[in-house]
């Protein structure tokens, strides 16, 4: 998997001064931006990983506000790829401001929004975005959680904040509802379990209701399967 490690970038003036801006305050984009984003940017899927060897950091600007620096966001339009490569001791607000960042892109704000060419040192190109995010001040306030690679066969999660995390293995979005195949707080025999969500006072038509059962079933198939692997994980 690419990383912006492998990249080769000049950090400028213009970097630092684009890392500062406020996306939040940015005019709506325009129907051109839109138009190029859903046709390269809407449908593109997003990798999320720990990197090892670079921890997050503060930086003061020249306004007095500290910004937070605590991973890339990247763009591959050749590998129709979006990633987010998390330092050590980042947190959730930092995947969650990561995210933000790749919704404005698709929404249509790319290079006003951050996003600016990079050339790896094999000469493939790809985009990171410059934004930081601003923060209260030099350090974060505890209690802290901070980013771990998930270790749970089956999850569909990369990294977990907190030392006692949930796993998910399925994530069905229905019309009213939502089906889970999670794994709360895993212990030695512990097994994957079905969860449901359901909007308050939701009525199922008869084809809205066979779509939900068939969900039910799609995920309850799923759990014995991963749960069967679990169980000789642990007997093994």
């Amino acid at each position: 998997m690419p990383t912006v490690a492998n990249a080769t970038a000049n950090r400028t003036l213009e970097m630092v001064l684009n890392e500062a801006l406020d996306f939040r305050t940015m005019a709506p984009p325009t129907p051109l931006e839109v138009d190029w984003a859903e046709e390269n940017l809407a449908g593109l899927p997003t990798t999320v990983q720990l990197v090892e060897g670079e921890r997050a950091w503060h930086w003061r600007f020249e306004d007095g506000k500290y910004y937070r620096k605590a991973g890339e966001v990247w763009v591959d339009l050749e590998l129709k790829q979006f990633g987010i490569d998390l330092y050590e001791r980042s947190i959730s607000k930092d995947l969650q401001f990561f995210r933000r960042l790749i919704e404005r892109a698709k929404s249509g704000l790319f290079e006003r929004g951050g996003w600016r060419r990079r050339t790896r040192a094999d000469g493939s190109v790809f985009y990171v975005n410059t934004f930081s995010r601003l923060v209260d001040g030099p350090k974060l306030r505890a209690p802290l959680h901070f980013a771990a690679p998930c270790t749970e066969p089956g999850c569909i999660y990369t990294v977990h904040f907190g030392s006692e995390p949930d796993h998910d293995a399925e994530v069905i979005q229905g019309d009213g509802y939502r089906v889970f195949l999670t794994l709360i707080d895993p212990r030695p025999g512990d097994e994957w379990a079905v969860w449901i969500e359901k909007d308050d006072d939701v009525e199922l038509s008869p084809a809205r209701a066979l779509a939900f059962a068939r969900d039910i079933e799609w995920v309850a198939v799923a759990a014995q399967r991963l749960n069967a692997d679990r169980n000789r994980a642990v007997s093994a």
